[in-house]
């Protein structure tokens, strides 16, 4: 089963991207709420200071505005356990803290299937492990360390073997796949790996 969380932002892009599944469950994180319009909601999480007015949710988790904790910090700590798949819509855009934050989320849970969508990037956190890219649409991916990392890329533009991948890194930036796909290999670290479009 699939979160698909609906955040907060000025930058629209659930209604614009988003493509229903079974059983997918619908998650509106306080504004957020008002951008749902044609689905159901689930569940409900906020603060619910940027949403006045009733909130139509099967679910609702509501908390103060007084809290360590975002609001979509608390949604992905009690979904993390009960889904496959984590996808964030509405979290890119508007302002940076909590553009940054968000990307905090995704390397603080970085055991989690999480992944933040617009309508030219598409961003997760990856670890140790084999990854295959494919365009899907995308014509860049760039890989962003978190920590200091060792990493392998074949079948793109610009392939490394075993290449250190130090934080203040920035070369690793607007990769191409060759073909049909690329594939990386995480050695050791913690990287952000952003698809992008040529936009």
């Amino acid at each position: 089963m699939r979160a698909i969380i609906i955040a907060s932002s000025p930058y629209k892009t659930f209604n614009k991207l988003y493509v229903p599944k079974e059983n997918d469950l619908i998650v509106g994180i306080d504004g957020g709420c008002k951008d749902i319009k044609q689905y159901p909601i689930d569940i409900a999480f906020g603060d619910f200071d940027s949403f006045k007015g009733k909130i139509n949710a099967k679910k609702i988790y509501r908390y103060s505005p007084q809290k360590d904790e975002t609001d979509l910090e608390l949604a992905i700590d009690k979904l993390k356990d009960e889904v496959e798949d984590i996808i964030v819509y509405n979290a890119t855009g508007g302002r940076i803290d909590h553009f940054l934050a968000n990307l905090k989320l995704l390397e603080r849970y970085d055991n989690v299937n999480i992944t933040i969508v617009d309508e030219n990037n598409m961003i997760k956190c990856i670890t140790e492990g084999v990854y295959t890219i494919k365009g899907n649409g995308y014509k860049y991916f760039s890989l962003i360390p978190c920590v200091d990392s060792n990493v392998t890329i074949s079948g793109a533009l610009y392939e490394v073997a075993n290449q250190d991948i130090l934080m203040r890194d920035i070369y690793a930036v607007s990769n191409q796949i060759k073909d049909q796909e690329a594939r990386v290999i995480v050695h050791s670290g913690r990287l952000y790996l952003i698809q992008s479009k040529d936009e």
